[in-house]
């Protein structure tokens, strides 16, 4: 990477401010449900878990049935 492409992406990310500044953006940001664009895909993060919230869902609630049956099931047998 380019020290052009490096200081473009350091005054982007607001990394030349301090620290605490730093933080307080962060936490600023994030009580207005702003999550920035992802480095990755390029996309808006929220647009990211809307799309992928469904199998999220259903994947964590089909371990969480799981997990609440088998911990029932040996629950009642170690008692």
């Amino acid at each position: 990477m380019s020290r052009e492409a490096f200081a473009r992406l350091e005054e982007h990310y607001g990394l030349g401010e301090p620290l605490l500044q730093q933080y307080r953006d962060y936490w600023m940001r994030l009580a207005r449900a702003d999550l920035g664009r992802s480095i990755y895909y390029s996309h808006d993060v929220w647009s990211l878990i809307r799309t992928h919230r469904p199998w999220s869902l259903l994947l964590g609630g089909t371990a969480l049935a799981l997990a609440s049956a088998a911990g029932v099931l040996w629950g009642a047998q170690a008692a």
